[in-house]
């Protein structure tokens, strides 16, 4: 059954940059803040906004927070299918020693290719 997803405000260009140059200046946690707020006006970002967000995230050792933003995103309408989302993921995981977690998420993603 196909069911169509209303996506009417997608995340501009300004907004995915004012996440990126936060994240780049080190202020990972101020974008985060900027992502969430953005959603709530019901604007839905794209797999660029998530990277960026996943790789600043895990660059300052919030992988928890990481974590819990990739699992936001698998409930959402925007599945991660993008492998440099699991290599972000994936890799700092193994750096954060939940190698457990690691090899689950990769099973995943190696059962999916598999489909």
């Amino acid at each position: 059954m196909f069911t169509w997803i209303n996506i009417s405000h997608p995340f501009s260009v300004r907004e995915r940059n004012a996440i990126n140059e936060a994240e780049e200046a080190g202020r990972v946690l101020e974008a985060k803040e900027l992502f969430k707020d953005i959603r709530a006006q019901s604007h839905f970002p794209d797999l660029m906004t998530y990277s960026t967000l996943f790789d600043g995230l895990r660059k300052q050792g919030y992988l928890d927070q990481a974590l819990g933003l990739f699992h936001d995103m698998q409930k959402s309408y925007l599945k991660p299918h993008d492998l440099v989302i699991y290599d972000i993921i994936i890799i700092a995981m193994c750096r954060s020693r939940k190698l457990k977690d690691a090899l689950e998420l990769f099973s995943e993603l190696s059962q999916r290719a598999a489909a």
